[in-house]
C-alpha cells in the first residue's frame, strides 16, 4: 500500500510542477497530422537558434587545409573552430590548469 500511495503522491508531484519538455506525452490526445504540422512549423525557428548558438561557439567557416583530403577529396577543415569568450586569450588559456577549466 505504501507504494501504490507514493506512485500517487510522485505522479501527482510531476504533474504540479510540470516544466516545459521537448519530449512527447505518452498518452497522446492530439491527431498525428496536427502533430507534425505543428513541428514542422517550429522547426524553421528552432534550427535558427540552434544554428545561431553554432555560430556564436565555433568558426563555422570554410577552411580546407592545403594539400590535405580526407577518402574520395573531401577537404580536411584546418585550424582551431572553437571561439573563445571576448575577455579571453588562448595565452590565458593555456595558463590555467585542467582543474579550473
Amino acid at each position: 500500500m505504501a507504494l501504490a500511495g507514493w506512485l500517487a503522491f510522485s505522479t501527482h508531484a510531476q504533474d504540479s510542477n510540470a516544466k516545459p519538455s521537448s519530449y512527447l506525452p505518452v498518452d497522446i490526445k492530439e491527431p498525428f497530422d496536427a502533430i507534425m504540422a505543428r513541428m514542422k512549423a517550429a522547426k524553421p525557428a528552432i534550427m535558427a537558434r540552434q544554428r545561431a548558438l553554432l555560430e556564436a561557439r565555433y568558426d563555422l567557416g570554410n577552411h580546407p587545409a592545403k594539400g590535405e583530403t580526407m577518402f574520395r577529396g573531401k577537404p580536411v577543415q584546418e585550424g582551431v573552430r572553437v571561439k573563445l569568450p571576448q575577455e579571453t586569450t588562448w595565452e590565458e588559456l593555456a595558463a590555467i590548469s585542467p582543474e579550473q577549466i
